[in-house]
């Protein structure tokens, strides 16, 4: 009897290390539950998730950079105008706001992970599609003749037809629509990358505030947003690295290249910075495809907070009412003075800001003459990682002491202040323009050409005219007069010795040599002032942004919070985002003394007027920001006004916490179309902003 009776010992152990009965095995359903998520717990938690849009965050932040330090490198090789690039640097914001609609609708609909991995794949395509141009033109060619061997710039007196077959035959290879097709392509791939980009703070923040507790958000959403400011650091120096590298490396013989750097005929390797940026994106994006759309919260006290939340009934209101209360808060937000303010500010501020990304790489390498390597170095240390630490400075202050509205909108007018009064004396580093002869200077035989007192800017002299001289070809020389001339024939040189030296100039005093390049300034020690001012620079205007994010949270109804900040994004969007970049680029144009020549046509510029670039530059952000100084005074006589009426409070709370009215719903509808949704309350954003920023 015993001998037949059945024990658990007796059933054969399986594989899973269980033992079945009759086929089934003996976990309870909670066994099985348990034991489920563990085969993926490395990417079901939260903390994965983090950690791989921080990564993402980081890519964008980076590509950001070496977009930026790639400006100047670019214009040169596909004969761009600042005008031209300008207007690649708007259509991005331009594509990034359309995009929001559908990222938000599917984003509601669909898994939220997996559109990130998605737009996160799209980021990568476009950003390999910017590289693109490269591998579809020709090889760059630098020299005269459409060859890059320097020698054959110099004068042969009588021999004009060979000359003049240089430039026929320039024109005949439809170079100018092959230049057209890249910039088209470069378009195209900033329309898509900023469609792609939208996704991350749209979709990745809220899915945060989703699964975690309210003080745990602030400070994971701050980690996120402290990667994307402080990457274009890390883009700037990589972008640096790679332009001191040949564009044409791997493809051409180095030992034929006779420019370096310094030579502002000189193309880095703009184009492998874009590529390791598309591998970064493709590789950070792969894991946010096997994602769970809903994931366990970290606090099981707050998730039964949650569940008891969701059993409450809720006011749902239809799509006519939500419309219907629109207008309604758009009224009251436009006529609140201290919110127009405020965005007017940062409007402005804004404005400065993108202008000095899109094109301070680009003057510092005009004014100091800089290597593009040397000036992307220059502005990653000082001006992007002083804003990094403005941002984290701004909010520690606010929250330090805790300021009231008054007391931030006080704050961010000193800060402008001082702003603006460092801004000003960056007029004290400028340089003087580049001396070269017929473009900025008249020839030394001016004297015996002419007997008007003024002088005669013009690259054909006297001295050079028999020697047939292209103008289409930009091959800097540099005079033992210390003179940069046009070109060797331009200088009058007829004969050539060593790697790219002249000799027999007749155009430079006693007929004496002249070596390869533009002339080296003195004045390039002045950069490092430059370098550290704008530093403090930028740090000031990062503590002003934080304080201007909580005056607008402050000082409008609680309803009326998400629409105040969607409606500031969208005047920053379409005020500053898309104009910015292209009408500094036409002010930029404006200072430009010598054109290149595409078959008639203006392709990139070839000499600067110092002193008109360093005074469009500078003039132009120290006259915006005198403008934002403007509207935060204005902001601030109705603060003072609404305090003695007793219409502002300090922190915003104009009643008890209650169920959506119909303008919050209003406001809901119109953040959602316009930035990422805000799913936590306006307190909690606050908190976040001041940690992160």
């Amino acid at each position: 009897m015993d001998d037949n009776r059945y024990s658990k010992e007796d059933d054969p152990m399986m594989s899973d290390g269980y033992r079945h009965v009759n086929g089934k095995s003996s976990r309870s359903e909670k066994e099985f539950a348990d034991d489920l998520p563990r085969c993926k717990v490395s990417i079901r938690d939260l903390r994965w998730f983090m950690t791989f849009l921080c990564l993402l965050n980081f890519a964008e932040g980076i590509h950001n950079g070496i977009f930026a330090g790639s400006v100047t490198s670019i214009q040169r090789r596909f004969q761009m105008s600042s005008t031209a690039m300008g207007e690649i640097l708007s259509i991005g914001e331009i594509g990034k706001i359309t995009s929001l609609l559908v990222v938000t609708y599917f984003g509601s609909h669909g898994n939220r992970p997996r559109i990130i991995g998605i737009s996160g794949i799209i980021m990568s395509i476009s950003t390999f599609m910017a590289a693109l141009p490269h591998f579809l033109m020709e090889k760059y060619e630098y020299g005269d003749s459409g060859g890059n061997d320097t020698d054959t710039g110099v004068c042969h007196v009588g021999n004009e037809s060979a000359s003049m077959r240089g430039e026929t035959d320039s024109c005949s290879n439809e170079e100018a629509a092959a230049m057209s097709g890249m910039t088209s392509l470069f378009l195209v791939a900033r329309l898509i990358s900023k469609m792609g980009s939208s996704a991350t703070s749209t979709l990745g923040y809220p899915y945060l505030d989703d699964h975690l507790p309210p003080a745990t958000t602030a400070l994971w959403i701050g980690i996120n947003i402290c990667m994307l400011v402080i990457a274009p650091v890390a883009g700037f120096f990589i972008s640096g690295a790679f332009l001191n590298v040949y564009v044409d490396t791997g493809s051409v013989d180095l030992s034929t290249v006779t420019i370096d750097p310094r030579d502002p005929r000189w193309v880095g390797a703009w184009w492998a910075g874009f590529l390791v940026c598309s591998a970064a994106f493709f590789v950070v994006s792969l894991p946010f495809f096997i994602m769970p759309n809903e994931m366990k919260h970290r606090d099981k006290k707050y998730q039964k907070t949650l569940e008891q939340r969701a059993q409450k009934p809720k006011q749902e209101l239809s799509a006519k009412e939500i419309i219907r209360g629109i207008p309604s808060a758009l009224k009251r937000l436009v006529l609140n003075g201290v919110y127009m303010g405020v965005v007017f500010c940062v409007v402005s501020e804004l404005s400065s800001t993108h202008g000095l990304a899109s094109f301070q790489a680009k003057f510092m390498e005009v004014q100091y003459s800089l290597t593009a390597s040397q000036a992307n170095f220059l502005v990653g240390a000082g001006a992007v990682a002083g804003t990094a630490f403005g941002l984290l400075m701004g909010g520690y202050l606010v929250k330090r002491f805790k300021l009231t509205t008054v007391g931030c909108i006080n704050f961010f007018v000193t800060v402008e202040i001082l702003a603006l009064i460092l801004y000003s004396s960056l007029y004290a580093f400028g340089c003087d323009s580049l001396q070269m002869s017929g473009v900025t200077v008249p020839y030394w035989s001016f004297s015996n050409e002419t007997s008007n007192s003024q002088p005669v800017l013009s690259l054909n002299s006297s001295c050079n005219a028999n020697c047939a001289c292209s103008q289409t070809s930009f091959t800097p020389v540099c005079g033992a007069d210390w003179r940069t001339y046009f070109s060797p024939c331009m200088a009058g040189c007829k004969e050539s010795y060593g790697p790219g030296n002249f000799s027999s100039c007749s155009c430079i005093p006693l007929d004496v040599v002249a070596m390869p390049g533009q002339c080296l300034s003195a004045c390039s020690a002045k950069s490092i002032h430059f370098v550290v001012v704008t530093a403090f620079i930028a740090v000031l205007t990062g503590m002003g942004h934080t304080p201007g994010v909580i005056i607008i949270l402050r000082s409008v109804r609680k309803a009326d919070k998400t629409y105040a900040l969607g409606l500031q994004n969208l005047f920053t969007e379409l005020l500053a985002a898309i104009p910015a970049p292209i009408y500094f680029g036409v002010a930029i144009d404006n200072a430009c003394l010598l054109w290149q020549s595409i078959c008639g046509s203006r392709g990139a510029c070839w000499v600067y007027d110092t002193a008109s670039f360093r005074n469009i530059f500078i003039g132009m952000v120290t006259g915006i920001k005198c403008l934002s100084i403007v509207f935060l005074v204005i902001s601030l006589v109705f603060a003072h006004r609404g305090r003695r009426r007793g219409t502002l409070t300090d922190y915003g709370d104009d009643g008890a916490e209650g169920d959506q009215d119909i303008a919050a719903a209003a406001s809901m509808a119109s953040l959602n179309v316009v930035t990422f949704p805000l799913d936590f309350s306006y307190r909690e954003f606050v908190e976040a902003q001041e940690t992160s920023l």
